[in-house]
């Protein structure tokens, strides 16, 4: 039998109603969703939740603008049952012709002058992204090969690896979104992704892409669709349709989440811009 995960849904985003029927029909795992959060906060409250409980093996991460289909989060537990992998990925589209994903880590010459330029510092052409058709066709290996960035789009990674790479920001931005008191005063953290390609590479963590795993991108990069600062923040814990094993214990989650979030919203411990 396949680890037991924790499957997290951070979202801040007008919901896609297409994607949300996918998460829902995915029942039969334990879901955390945080709604109308900063990412780093959500981030923190999941990360920590995770690390709490000793029965999950895997975090399985995704977005909010991402759709593909219910049985992938089960494939991709059923490929690290077969193969044991630190990072498994799935993979998704950008603009045009490519995909939202390098094989190829940014030049780190670019990373140094983007990080002082205005947000977001990094243009299209800096990522290296690769064409779609190259990935599908099997270019760089079936069913799995190792890339370098993925943007995190369903992506399983085993519990003392994220202990390893946490998610942390890569730079910061003061904006309307900035609602915790840190993030006011320092700016929210940003660009997770990006930070987590450097990390996993500096730690020799190979993230392993799964051909087979696409899901469909429908990002809209318009601002007027984020509802932070603008909507309640909240947490739902959603347990797989097993309910037999939480009768006693939801209200005890409840509470943890609580005292998880209280935290967070004063200080972020793991994913602050810190070198670990």
């Amino acid at each position: 039998m396949p680890g037991k995960a924790l499957f997290f849904i951070p979202t801040a985003k007008t919901p896609i109603p297409a994607v949300w029927d996918w998460i829902d029909r995915t029942d039969y795992v334990d879901k955390l969703i945080i709604r109308n959060m900063q990412k780093d906060t959500a981030d923190e409250i999941a990360m920590q939740f995770f690390f709490l409980q000793d029965e999950y093996d895997y975090f399985i991460i995704t977005t909010d603008d991402v759709m593909g289909h219910p049985a992938q989060v089960q494939a991709l537990l059923d490929a690290e049952e077969d193969n044991g992998f630190p990072i498994l990925s799935g993979w998704c589209n950008h603009l045009d012709n490519w995909a939202s994903l390098s094989l190829d880590p940014i030049n780190p010459l670019i990373l140094g002058k983007a990080f002082n330029e205005p947000f977001p510092g990094l243009s299209l052409e800096d990522y290296n992204f690769a064409l779609r058709s190259d990935i599908a066709e099997g270019a760089f290996g079936f069913p799995f090969f190792n890339a370098w960035f993925t943007g995190i789009p369903l992506t399983l990674i085993q519990k003392k690896t994220l202990k390893m790479v946490p998610f942390r920001e890569w730079r910061r931005e003061k904006d309307r979104f900035c609602i915790t008191e840190q993030a006011k005063a320092e700016g929210r953290g940003v660009m997770q992704d990006v930070q987590w390609a450097i990390d996993c590479a500096e730690k020799g963590i190979s993230i392993t892409t799964d051909v087979r795993l696409f899901l469909l991108h429908l990002f809209d990069t318009s601002r007027s669709t984020l509802r932070v600062g603008r909507f309640t923040p909240q947490i739902s814990f959603i347990p797989s349709k097993d309910m037999e094993r939480y009768p006693q214990e939801l209200g005890e989650i409840e509470t943890v989440l609580k005292e998880l979030s209280d935290s967070a919203w004063t200080e972020r411990k793991l994913t602050r811009k810190t070198y670990i």
